[in-house]
């Protein structure tokens, strides 16, 4: 029996750079219309954007768009304070361009009245700390001028050194194996303008010292700015004293790094946050510390995606509590880009998503702003002609957990033109979207689960079960399941060690998938029968032909699996009543099968305990 042990928890070394929101058969994101003309808008206005990552043309593409700089780069903008959500860095070719028109304007804005902020984003850390696996050779080559050719020979002898030190911890070569080339292999790790690049980004160098004065979390008219997202180590933290914290840190871990680098205890050229003693040494005990910061952790606001990602029911309470205590009423975020590429918000519009891939070249995305002013909030997105427009959608993880009848609705109706045999799968288009159906016919009593089980998911709001329909074809009665097209199975992730993403860090979507399993008295559970849309990693559960037995007892599979109710799922399981299932699950389930459920519910809430 497959037993679930991949939890993906997430790590350092898993980033997802690109995460893309999207689903099928959901309900159409919002009407797109041309936004009035900008000039004229309140002077107080506060405009945000997210992840520009080296796109300095559609950078100023949306500045201008938006008035606040003219032809000539120059501000435009008044008393407007704009927000960059970090992440200007990486991937893209012109970083550089980007920084420097940045602090150029903070300065012209400071002097009108105005302002410009910036909170860093995980890839300013990374270039800070030297993680620069994301840098492109377009980014390197702007500071090829800049570089002492004195300090590249020097850094080349160093390497020599490194190589012959390696040679003489390894086995003697076979004779045929080539020599090997240390020019090419310096020429390739560190391509022209690497070190004045590295030089620039030290604390006391040109970026570096801008970057250190920046914060991680900002505070304007009670609208909370960050670049991942709030986790809720902000219960228990302010946004200053974090800020403070995390910079005095970060200074640290750069300095103390710089000194063992010096003394030939780290190597150089490498991440300070994750590279380990050279042979022989000995790293100091405070580094440690220095390492576990939380603006190197994946609940730090820098990294955090479950404000963006995580299932509500687990992260709504999560959210709230943290609102709560720091007394804000929204927080924009970027770090997680959305689809399809337009601003996105969660929890009644007071989590607003604006990473919507701006620099095209990676992301295929569009320039997006949020503006709050005098009347009240705008998301604009800057179409190809460049025309600003009012986009608003919703992220697929929180559609899938509601009410899903239009949606079947408008499956029932597309399968009545699909050529389907018992067992076989067809394929589909609707919406746009790609499908596989499959066409089951069963008994009774194996339909009614698949719909039972389909009722349930929705009764709670969990959205983990593929989309079943009742249909019949020459005369036999059966239902349909359907899933992605481009559905992977567990098994095949597990088999293909593919990673999965877990936006919620403590706990996952896998708890909603047990609760249910239990609830239903599933069985069959393994890797053949949960599949994932490659597109958003959303479950989809099939098979439920064999659930809700008359028995109280839960699933064998679930007899060690710990789990740990989210508050929602517990407060939702504790408002089951015989009413309320009967009135969504009467006409597939008898009355013995629907108290089962009930005995069930009070096992599962007796044995797994409750997120406080």
């Amino acid at each position: 029996m497959f037993r679930f042990s991949d939890r993906w928890t997430a790590n350092r070394a898993c980033r997802v750079a690109a995460l893309i929101f999207s689903c099928w058969l959901l309900p159409a994101q919002a009407a797109t219309v041309p936004t009035a003309p900008l000039e004229g808008t309140s002077d107080d206005r506060i405009v945000a954007f997210a992840d520009v990552h080296g796109g300095a043309s559609e950078l100023r593409a949306l500045l201008r768009a938006l008035t606040l700089i003219d032809d000539g780069d120059n501000w435009t903008g008044g008393r407007t304070r704009l927000v960059s959500l970090g992440d200007l860095l990486d991937r893209g070719p012109d970083s550089r361009s980007v920084m420097d028109l940045l602090m150029r304007l903070e300065k012209e804005a400071a002097e009108a009245g105005g302002a410009v902020h910036l909170v860093l984003g995980n890839h300013e850390l990374m270039n800070l700390t030297g993680d620069l696996r994301y840098v492109s050779e377009e980014e390197y080559a702007a500071f090829a001028a800049d570089e002492d050719p004195a300090v590249r020979t020097r850094s080349f002898a160093a390497f020599q050194n490194l190589l012959a030190a390696e040679a003489q911890t390894q086995s003697s070569p076979l004779p045929d194996e080539p020599e090997v080339d240390a020019a090419a292999q310096f020429e390739a790790r560190f391509p022209p303008g690497f070190f004045a690049h590295r030089a620039a980004f030290t604390p006391d160098g040109l970026y570096g010292g801008w970057l250190l004065s920046k914060p991680q979390v900002l505070e304007l008219e009670n609208i909370a700015f960050v670049h991942g997202g709030l986790s809720t180590a902000f219960v228990a933290e302010t946004f200053e004293t974090y800020n403070s914290r995390a910079a005095a840190d970060l200074r640290s871990l750069l300095r103390t790094g710089a000194e063992l680098i010096e003394s030939g205890q780290l190597p150089a050229w490498d991440d300070l946050v994750t590279s380990t003693p050279l042979a022989g040494t000995t790293v100091p005990a405070e580094l440690g510390p220095l390492r576990a910061s939380l603006q190197f952790q994946q609940h730090g606001p820098a990294w955090y995606r479950g404000t963006a990602a995580c299932h509500p029911l687990i992260e709504r309470p999560r959210f709230e509590a943290t609102l709560a205590a720091r007394q804000i009423d929204r927080v924009v975020m970027g770090h997680t880009p959305t689809s399809p590429r337009i601003i996105q918000t969660r929890f009644e519009e007071r989590a607003i998503l604006a990473d919507t891939g701006m620099y095209a070249g990676y992301y295929r995305g569009r320039p997006s702003a949020v503006i709050f002013d005098r009347g009240g909030m705008r998301t604009l997105t800057l179409d190809p002609d460049g025309v600003l427009r009012e986009r608003r959608g919703r992220p697929a993880v929180d559609l899938r957990a509601e009410d899903r009848s239009g949606r079947l609705d408008a499956l029932t109706e597309a399968l009545a033109g699909v050529t389907l045999a018992p067992g076989e799968k067809a394929d589909f288009t609707l919406s746009g979207k790609r499908l596989d159906v499959t066409w089951y016919r069963e008994n009774r009593r194996q339909r009614s689960a698949r719909l039972a089980a389909q009722a349930l998911d929705d009764l709670l709001g969990f959205g983990l079960v593929a989309p079943v329909v009742a249909i019949e074809r020459n005369g036999s009665e059966g239902v349909a399941e359907v899933v992605p097209a481009t559905a992977l199975s567990e098994q095949a992730r597990v088999a293909g060690n593919i990673y999965r993403p877990n936006y919620c860090l403590e706990g996952s979507d896998f708890d909603l998938l047990f609760v249910l399993d239990a609830l239903m008295g599933q069985e069959v559970r393994t890797g053949s029968n949960v599949f994932y849309d490659r597109s958003t990693w959303l479950i989809y559960l099939t098979e439920q032909n064999r659930a809700f037995p008359r028995s109280d007892r839960l699933p064998r599979y679930l007899d060690t699996q710990r789990v740990t109710l989210p508050a929602l799922v517990a407060r939702r399981l504790g408002d089951l009543s015989e009413k309320s299932l009967t009135g969504a699950l009467g006409g597939y389930l008898d009355s013995r099968q629907i108290q089962a459920i009930l005995d069930r519910r009070d096992r599962i809430l007796r044995k797994w305990p409750a997120d406080r």
